[in-house]
């Protein structure tokens, strides 16, 4: 009989266990409480959305306009003008048609 009461859990480590439960189902319970439905459109603004967490692709391709940007990101997207090429060889004159 004594060998059964070794092997019981105080009640301490039984309040740890349970409180690790709770915690760590908290944030499953929560992600799967909030989807993208949830949200709705128009409601997230520039101060809601940290920055550096949005990247090229997570933009929808051809839905940002150059007005949409900051002078900053449109000169890097610009970038540096570069020297002018050399000039190609002349073509024949061709014939006439009539």
């Amino acid at each position: 009989m004594k060998r059964f009461s070794r092997l019981r859990p105080s009640p301490a480590m039984i309040v740890a266990v349970i409180a690790l439960v709770v915690a760590a189902s908290g944030g499953a319970m929560a992600t799967g409480l909030l989807t993208g439905r949830s949200i709705k459109n128009g409601s997230l603004t520039g101060l809601d959305i940290k920055n550096g967490s949005i990247t090229g692709n997570d933009v929808k391709a051809r839905s940002l306009a150059a007005s949409k940007l900051t002078p900053a990101a449109v000169a890097s997207l610009r970038g540096q003008k570069g020297a002018p090429g050399a000039k190609g060889a002349q073509g024949s004159a061709g014939e006439a048609v009539a």
